[in-house]
């Protein structure tokens, strides 16, 4: 009878090294993936919750859909979807905490928002005349203008008519300036002048909720006028 071939012991050892190194790259990708989804996890409500807005109703799942998923395409799609199971797990446990803070927050705060922001010079090139941005101070990249006039209108018998407002109605060295709304006094159109430029109207009914006072406490206005 013909002997069987025997394997080589350099071939076993060569497959045993393939095997183990293909398990240590697996293994590898395991513990970067966990690593990765453990620093993603509830990153939505985290940021809703302690940057951006503060406590209220399903803060997490509300950034995940309102501010990442709306982010650069694919990467704000695949970290929203990565990260919405753990921000609304987030939001339920917490939702007692925040019903109690939302409620508190109603009751004892009768303060008006504070609406505030930069005027700056803008380019031809520039399509929008104003942002909503993350309040921070005014990039140095920025030209301020000085000297600019915020009027705030509002509807009355069907006319638009200035309305008195108080807060910083004229930009400083920095181009800053400050609005203080009281909610029973209702804005349509807040209109920026200054000598040389464009005049911006801006539509109320185009920004955020004007008496959401924890969203204005974190974002401000940018705004971009072009000379004449």
């Amino acid at each position: 009878m013909a002997d069987r071939p025997k394997q080589s012991e350099g071939g076993d050892r060569k497959d045993d090294s393939l095997n183990h190194g293909g398990f240590l790259v697996r293994r590898i990708g395991c513990i970067a993936l966990a690593i990765y989804a453990l620093g993603l996890s509830g990153c939505g409500f985290i940021a809703s919750t302690n940057v951006e807005y503060g406590p209220r109703f399903f803060g997490g799942i509300r950034y995940d859909c309102g501010d990442i998923l709306p982010g650069s395409f694919p990467l704000g799609a695949l970290c929203a979807l990565l990260d919405f199971p753990f921000s609304l797990l987030a939001d339920v446990l917490f939702l007692p905490v925040n019903l109690a803070e939302t409620l508190r927050n109603s009751r004892t705060d009768t303060s008006p928002t504070i609406i505030d922001g930069f005027i700056v010079e803008g380019g031809e090139s520039d399509v929008e005349t104003f942002d909503v941005i993350t309040s921070s101070p005014l990039r140095d990249t920025l030209k301020a203008l000085v000297n600019a006039h915020i009027t705030v209108l509002q509807r009355a018998n069907g006319n638009l008519t200035e309305s008195v407002v108080r807060g910083t109605t004229r930009t400083e060295n920095t181009g800053y300036f400050s609005l203080l709304h009281d909610t029973d006094t209702p804005w349509e159109t807040i209109r920026i002048e200054r000598a040389g430029f464009r005049s911006v109207e801006i539509a109320v009914s185009h920004l955020h909720n004007l008496t959401d006072r924890e969203f204005w406490k974190f974002h401000s206005l940018l705004i971009r006028m072009r000379k004449s």
